[in-house]
């Protein structure tokens, strides 16, 4: 089976790296004590991010079986890069004002709505590509 569309590739690395978002940590603080372990904290302690997160997956995933209908695949693609945004900026607002003292994983957190984002938006030139090719060919019917 071979993928001829690349946005269809493009938009499942898109939710596989927000899906891992979801479970990697973001940040880490250091011990208090000194025979106590640095806590991790992970993206679930902020449970609206984490359903916003989730949502963001599932929309890439549906996005992906809309390619019948290129304009509202188009349209939901989108929305999904503006909630990507939106999420990047909402977790960094929450880990600074709920994890004052930590260090954040940024390599392994928000990084991997950054690459989905791009991932997502190269999706979205491909739809683009074709959606112009399509108009093209009915031009020459």
């Amino acid at each position: 089976m071979v993928i001829q569309r690349i946005q269809t590739l493009l938009l499942l690395i898109a939710a596989i790296l927000v899906a891992v978002f979801c479970m990697t940590p973001v940040a880490t603080e250091a011990a208090s004590g000194a025979d106590t372990v640095a806590v991790k904290h992970f993206i679930s302690e902020a449970p609206v991010l984490l359903i916003v997160n989730i949502l963001i997956a599932v929309l890439l995933v549906i996005t992906i079986f809309m390619y019948k209908n290129i304009r509202q695949q188009m349209k939901v693609t989108l929305l999904c890069m503006v909630l990507i945004a939106a999420s990047i900026v909402s977790s960094i607002f929450v880990l600074y004002n709920q994890w004052p003292g930590a260090e954040f994983f940024w390599f392994g957190g928000i990084l991997l709505l950054c690459a989905s984002l791009v991932f997502a938006l190269g999706a979205y030139h491909g739809m683009n590509r074709d959606h112009k090719l399509l108009r093209s060919m009915d031009r020459l019917r």
